[in-house]
């Protein structure tokens, strides 16, 4: 078993190699280190790497992630889609990895993939977290957590190019319960009353939205890297976007994602929200 691991391994690294070899034409002499399988993640699967090449006269070393979709993952990705958005959002200030090729079709790693920069911090357990972080470095990481939000949702969409994405005719809600529902009437393989429930519930109940922004989808702590009390990355574009924001803060809120009570492990509920509501000029309303 460990020979065939080392086999596939020495192959990837192989195909990373001449993959980015042909997505970088101004690198030369490009060379990348074996592989590592990442944990995290449930729709992909994530190697990280090292890639050494010179750029103009230079040296550069730069970790990068290969995400490659996993057949099978309990959420329906479009990996092209989420690349797109992360070439969008470079440069804005977002703390989202920079990107360094689209495999669309899988022709080079066998399924739908893309190669980001591997951004330094490391994954945050808001369980951990709550229990070793003093309150100040929980508050402080609140603060940010809420200042990136208000960043995200403060973009000019437009201007970054992220119109592919479609804006909304009509009520976002509308479109996000259509996408969900065809989801479901597509791989539910036995009758689910509750979930029909639901949604017959939420059609009826649908809020109207004041402006529509980017949504990032899956704005959790989760989905966050963290290095010296610092958030450094926003991972996790997948499900982005345009939208509703209180989508992402009511996600952000939710009592799954609580620890103790405590919005991801960091402080109340009212003080983020109010918290976003000073730094992004949104009123949230709870019926929302």
């Amino acid at each position: 078993m460990a020979l065939v691991l080392e086999r596939y391994v020495d192959a990837l690294g192989e195909l990373l190699q001449g993959f980015l070899t042909r997505e970088m034409p101004r690198a030369r002499g490009l060379s990348v280190s074996a592989p590592e399988r990442l944990v995290g993640g449930f729709s992909r699967e994530h190697w990280g790497f090292e890639a050494l090449w010179q750029e103009d006269g230079h040296p550069v070393r730069e970790g990068l992630v290969l995400n490659r979709f996993a057949p099978g993952g309990p959420v329906e990705t479009d990996m092209e889609k989420e690349y797109r958005v992360l070439r969008c959002l470079e440069g804005s200030g977002l703390p989202s990895p920079r990107t360094y090729g689209l495999d669309k079709d899988g022709g080079c790693f066998g399924s739908p993939s893309f190669v980001v920069e591997r951004k330094d911090g490391s994954p945050i357990d808001p369980y951990r977290l709550m229990k070793k972080a003093h309150p100040k470095t929980t508050r402080a990481l609140g603060r940010q957590f809420a200042d990136i939000l208000a960043r995200i949702h403060g973009l000019d969409w437009k201007q970054r190019g992220l119109s592919f994405l479609g804006e909304p005719e009509g009520n976002p809600a509308t479109r996000e319960l259509d996408y969900w529902e065809d989801i479901l009437e597509r791989h539910t393989l036995e009758p689910e009353p509750i979930m029909v429930e639901a949604l017959h519930w939420l059609k009826g109940h649908q809020p109207q939205t004041p402006r529509v922004t980017l949504v990032h989808g899956d704005y959790r702590l989760e989905n966050c890297l963290r290095r010296d009390g610092r958030i450094t990355a926003i991972l996790d574009w997948e499900l982005a976007h345009l939208g509703d924001p209180l989508e992402d803060v009511a996600w952000a809120c939710l009592d799954a994602f609580a620890v103790d009570g405590r919005m991801s492990g960091l402080m109340d509920r009212g003080e983020f929200i109010k918290l976003y509501q000073d730094l992004s000029g949104t009123t949230v309303t709870e019926e929302t």
